[in-house]
């Protein structure tokens, strides 16, 4: 059996429990077994009452760089695309393997505990949902967020784009939904995404400090406290996101690129992973460098992994200016 990729700890003494992404050699970019077990450790958590709290963090330089994009596409069933193998894979099978995700990330989401991301270095893609997705988070105030993954297929074709409006604010969640910028961790705390960032090196004796002061309220308290919570997320709709998004996410794998568009797929066969989300989110820094665009610098190339952990254009660091205010 091969070895999990989500490590689970817990104490009932501290009544608190981490999970740990570690696949720090390609940034903890998730593949659907790491989604799975990560749902099986919330859940596991959700029925110990010793529990009162659950923190997720990444190993290594990274919280997560999102879904692992070696696997895109093949998770369903695609073929490599060559002459010979050219497989398209069934709407059923599609369905079926988005709706297990969508369920895995819900698991977080709607998890009986406290739940509080640790955020460092990048959290991208995937990685950004399951920030989205907990209850508290503190977050280094150098780290990059966002989903430039929305530039292979098109805004709002996530599992729940209504997540996002309801955490982000329409006009933040529309600008970054679109255009696949990121912000800082800096930057998240100014726009009230996240209640605390600090300095990286004070992550996590601050995430520590938060966790153990939340684990000293009662445990029916809090799961008394999650419930009202996610009462007034379903009466605004979210819990529907998490319930039917994913057939956004279905439509998407059916996309036609027309000749001058990025074809993320024909490029991964012929180039790789690596070059080919380079290649894709370059396009978007040529077209701001053609207009006036923000100032562009050129940085050093992120190894392979999940969504492009550069954290600006395809490997390209920019001087920011604030997106539109709610």
């Amino acid at each position: 059996m091969p070895k999990s990729l989500i490590h689970y700890e817990k104490s009932p003494v501290s009544h608190i429990a981490r999970v740990t992404f570690r696949r720090p050699e390609k940034l903890n970019a998730f593949t659907l077994d790491m989604y799975r077990d990560l749902a099986t450790a919330i859940r596991d958590a959700d029925h110990d009452d010793a529990i009162k709290v659950v923190i997720l963090r990444g190993e290594g330089r990274a919280f997560s760089t999102g879904q692992d994009l070696e696997e895109v596409g093949f998770m369903y069933g695609f073929g490599t695309g060559k002459d010979d193998d050219k497989r398209r894979p069934s709407i059923r099978r599609r369905l079926a393997v988005d709706r297990e995700w969508a369920q895995n990330l819900a698991a977080v989401a709607y998890s009986q505990k406290i739940t509080i991301a640790q955020v460092h270095g990048h959290c991208l893609g995937s990685g950004f949902d399951i920030f989205l997705a907990c209850d508290l988070s503190v977050v280094a105030d150098d780290a990059i967020l966002g989903h430039p993954g929305r530039r292979l297929v098109g805004p709002g074709l996530g599992f729940n784009t209504y997540t996002w409006f309801w955490k982000l604010g329409p006009t933040l969640a529309k600008h970054m939904a679109i255009t696949g910028d990121t912000i800082t961790g800096l930057e998240a705390r100014e726009w009230r995404i996240t209640g605390t960032s600090v300095p990286a090196t004070d992550l996590e004796s601050t995430v520590e400090e938060l966790a153990a002061r939340v684990a000293k309220m009662p445990g029916d308290g809090i799961v008394m406290g999650k419930a009202s919570f996610q009462l007034a997320a379903d009466i605004a709709g979210v819990s529907l996101g998490y319930s039917y998004g994913y057939l956004m996410h279905t439509l998407g794998t059916n996309i036609r690129f027309d000749p001058d568009e990025h074809n993320f797929f024909r490029a991964r066969r012929e180039k790789g992973a690596h070059d080919a989300f380079h290649e894709r989110d370059e396009r978007f820094v040529q077209d701001r460098q053609k207009g006036t665009g923000e100032p562009l610098e050129r940085t050093k190339r992120p190894p392979d992994g999940g969504q492009n952990p550069s954290g600006r254009q395809g490997g390209l660091k920019r001087t920011r200016t604030r997106p539109p205010a709610e």
